[in-house]
């Protein structure tokens, strides 16, 4: 399913090779490659669909597979029951599935500093619209596996966590859902309406939207902010046949909305702990150009232009991809204490 698009850890086998002689050049590090196994199946996996599959702590969450096999529509990479597992201190831990449920396949998508690991599992139901396995939303702590449940409906989807065991995603209600907001969560069209959640002290909190009729919250905060997107309206836009979707900035039980430069698409790619939100927006190139003073272009007619961006916590620099009608550039910027990006290379 596209929610959970892997990379096995031979492509991460390929990224260190590739790049130890760049580092031995620099530092004369040295690396070693381990073999993490698995739980007695073929195949085990690190995720990188959400936020995190390592902490700096050197403990790391991924999939692994069981020696049971599994038919479909079960199977979830392959098709044996693959199971979250925590590495520490080299030891290879099963976290296992949901109690009572026979076929509780599960996968992380993100891991605090605490080595508390949040992500979906199945819950043993089939979505009657969607004839899939659904699955919830859950919490790996302390030895133990918390459901966070949904709001009624069959699915619910929990993709960031912070260092306070606060997380956030998304979780289904009842009612049938005419726009597909899925595709932009990480995820897949869904059969009812979504809403964007942070879990906290045991409650799961629905964060509500942008006056449209979905959200999804995908990244969360020290401060306990939360980023994500939600349809503004329920109005729908020609070109990109759905209403316009908007990021937002959840602060003090207030979802604030982000905009965009005039366009109809605004997504929300990375939080960091000043509350700063990064993403991909649409807007009329002209407008974006007056605006952004990017000397690279000259108002070519009838281009699009869109950033796809992440700010590290020490600064405010970014790049991004500028798409012309012929080509796109790559460009570097920064923000000024007054929010305004400016081109840097």
């Amino acid at each position: 399913m596209k929610s959970r698009i892997l990379t096995c850890i031979t492509a991460m086998t390929l990224f260190v090779v590739l790049t130890i002689p760049v580092q031995l050049a620099a530092q004369r590090t040295r690396y070693k490659l381990i073999d993490l196994g698995t739980f007695g199946g073929p195949n085990s996996y690190f995720t990188f669909i959400g936020a995190r599959s390592l902490n700096n702590h050197g403990m790391a969450t991924g999939g692994a597979d069981t020696a049971t096999a599994v038919n479909p529509p079960f199977c979830f990479n392959d098709c044996f029951l693959q199971h979250t597992f925590l590495l520490q201190n080299g030891v290879l831990t099963d976290l296992g599935g949901l109690p009572g449920v026979i076929v509780s396949q599960g996968g992380p998508n993100d891991i605090n500093a605490k080595g508390v690991v949040t992500g979906i599992t199945f819950n043993g139901m089939i979505d009657p619209v969607l004839g899939i396995p659904a699955f919830d939303a859950v919490v790996w702590k302390d030895g133990q596996i918390i459901d966070l449940g949904t709001f009624g409906g069959t699915f619910s989807y929990a993709n960031a966590i912070n260092d306070q065991d606060e997380a956030v995603g998304f979780a289904l209600n009842t009612t049938p859902d005419s726009f597909d907001l899925g595709d932009f969560c990480e995820n897949f069209p869904m059969p009812t309406q979504m809403r964007a959640f942070i879990w906290h002290h045991g409650v799961k909190q629905d964060l509500g939207t942008l006056r449209g009729t979905d959200s999804c919250a995908l990244y969360v905060n020290q401060r306990g902010q939360a980023a994500g997107h939600s349809f503004t309206d329920s109005i729908v836009n020609p070109v990109t046949k759905l209403p316009t979707i908007d990021r937002f900035l959840f602060d003090h039980n207030i979802m604030l909305d982000l905009g965009t430069l005039g366009g109809k698409l605004g997504l929300a790619h990375w939080l960091n702990n000043r509350g700063q939100v990064v993403g991909q927006r649409s807007y009329v190139l002209v407008r974006a150009v007056r605006q952004l003073p990017l000397c690279l272009l000259s108002d070519p007619p009838g281009a699009l232009a869109s950033f796809v961006s992440r700010e590290p916590e020490s600064g405010n620099i970014v790049s991004g991809v500028v798409k012309t009608i012929n080509s796109p550039i790559l460009i570097e910027f920064a923000t000024d204490p007054a929010g305004t990006p400016t081109a840097v290379a």
